[in-house]
């Protein structure tokens, strides 16, 4: 696919640029301050496939980043007015906060890519 050029960037050519970025240059999960959660998501899954039910644990740990709160929710495409929901991983703390969003595939095979067997 070709993308627009580079001078006065629209939104579609952004897009469409950053889309062909990650797919060359795929995001390295263990050099960011997610993994420690995913690592754990991976363990408390224990290899089963992700659901909502199986989050109840991560509602709210202080236990996986020091003086930092992270949680996984899923947020329901219903509750969005879309077909589809998604994954919610949110870390805050003092030295860094973020929130990341995945497609429940995307979020399992993630985790089972990364999880030590």
């Amino acid at each position: 696919m070709k993308c627009g050029p580079a001078h006065d960037i629209d939104g579609a050519t952004a897009a469409c640029f950053f889309g062909q970025m990650e797919k060359r240059y795929p995001v390295d999960w263990k050099f960011t301050q997610v993994h420690p959660v995913l690592i754990a998501l991976g363990r408390e899954l224990g290899g089963r496939r992700l659901h909502p039910s199986l989050l109840r644990g991560f509602e709210s740990r202080t236990d996986i980043i020091a003086d930092h709160v992270s949680s996984v929710r899923h947020i329901r495409g219903e509750d969005l007015g879309r077909r589809k929901g998604f994954y919610q991983i949110t870390i805050e703390g003092p030295r860094f906060s973020g929130t990341w969003n995945f497609f429940s595939g995307e979020l399992e095979d993630l985790v089972s890519s990364i999880t030590p067997a």
